[in-house]
């Protein structure tokens, strides 16, 4: 069975790391992306299993990001990472697409726990 293949778009390498270490450790297949731009171009060309997606980048926020990663992979669910939660933007996340929202630092369990959570479904 080949590993299930997820991008993590995040324009903070630290968090990039984390996340990339964290997911293939677990047996997943796993492309990072600083750019949310070339994040979008392999979304298209590949159609990965799940996309990783930070909230607040320079180029463009992960809210606004969002629609275009559904239009080009509507089944493709979106975990939206963010250092600053609030009720609003949990609900246009929620909105326009992220089946799920998490709020930073992200422990390893955590993230594996949703991952595999929305993976099954």
């Amino acid at each position: 069975m080949n590993p299930r293949t997820i991008a993590v778009i995040d324009d903070d390498p630290d968090t990039r790391k984390f996340v990339a270490e964290t997911l293939e450790q677990a047996g997943y297949r796993v492309h990072v992306f600083e750019n949310p731009y070339v994040g979008l171009s392999f979304t298209y060309e590949t159609r990965p299993d799940l996309i990783i997606l930070d909230y607040r980048m320079p180029r463009v926020d992960g809210l606004a990001l969002l629609p275009s990663l559904r239009a080009v992979s509507e089944d493709t669910p979106v975990i939206l990472l963010t250092g600053h939660a609030d009720p609003e933007l949990f609900m246009d996340a929620f909105e326009k697409g992220a089946c799920e929202m998490m709020s930073k630092p992200v422990t390893p369990q955590d993230l594996l726990r949703n991952v595999e959570r929305i993976l099954s479904n």
